[in-house]
């Protein structure tokens, strides 16, 4: 939910030099987004039916300049991983972890994509910031 709402502002800001991308730490690899997650996104405008689950590799992350994690515990087994930069890996609400919905109701997923929105404004805001800089 996090890249696509992110993706989605990046796009509406013009900023087509930005790639927005997610793999989890323990993805299942292949799957699709839930369905509550994809009617959320809908909610918004966001097509997320195509989202595949991938795995966080090395690569991608010597490749990154931004590494946004949902909460400390992922952004500990990140920063276990080679070519990991504690300076680039951060936690996407910038202080405290972000709830997983996985499993719950859609209103839990409301709840999330709500506690989402003004982080992705603020990342997006600070990917502006540093496009300037």
């Amino acid at each position: 939910m996090a890249e696509l709402m992110l993706r989605s502002a990046v796009d509406a800001a013009n900023l087509s030099a930005v790639r927005i991308e997610s793999a989890g730490v323990a993805a299942e690899v292949g799957e699709s987004a839930t369905p509550n997650t994809v009617t959320v996104l809908a909610e918004q405008g966001i097509d997320g039916s195509n989202h595949v689950a991938r795995q966080l590799t090395e690569q991608m992350l010597a490749d990154a300049d931004l590494v946004l994690v949902a909460t400390e515990a992922v952004r500990r087994r990140v920063l276990n991983y080679r070519n990991s930069d504690a300076s680039k890996v951060r936690l996407m609400l910038g202080e405290g972890d972000l709830a997983d919905p996985w499993g719950f109701s859609l209103e839990t997923y409301r709840s999330t994509a709500r506690e989402l929105q003004p982080a992705v404004e603020g990342w997006l805001e600070e990917i502006i910031a540093g496009m300037r800089a």
